[in-house]
């Protein structure tokens, strides 16, 4: 089963492509991890899975619903949530990542990447 597909899905704002011809599968059973610098769109990724956002062009498939052939608050209630790390303890993530496994809840995981300069 595929969890996510997007076929040529595009962000423009403001004449500008924030998100340009993306083409991504996530199948069941896989972890994925987005990873960025700021700016570089990851909340944004986000938003388009999870219906907050319309993408300027392209389709999106979530959990086998596709967007503008489903209702998208049901969707919404399938999509469990969007977990950001370096907001959650020790035992949450061991809860999460236990019920991740299990396959009890979908979740899609950002992580923020930290970076230090000396």
């Amino acid at each position: 089963m595929t969890v996510l597909d997007f076929q040529q899905v595009s962000f423009i704002r403001n004449q500008q492509f924030l998100l340009e011809t993306i083409n991504w599968q996530v199948k069941k059973n896989e972890h994925w991890a987005i990873l960025g610098l700021n700016g570089a769109g990851k909340s944004l990724l986000l938003q388009l899975i999870t219906g907050t956002l319309w993408p300027s062009s392209g389709q999106r498939t979530v959990l086998g619903e596709r967007y503008g052939k489903t209702s998208v608050p049901d969707l919404q209630r399938r999509i469990v949530g969007l977990v950001p790390l370096y907001k959650i303890n020790f035992m949450d993530e061991i809860l999460l990542k236990r019920s991740f496994y299990l396959g009890f809840i979908p979740v899609l995981v950002f992580m923020k990447l930290m970076m230090k300069t000396n």
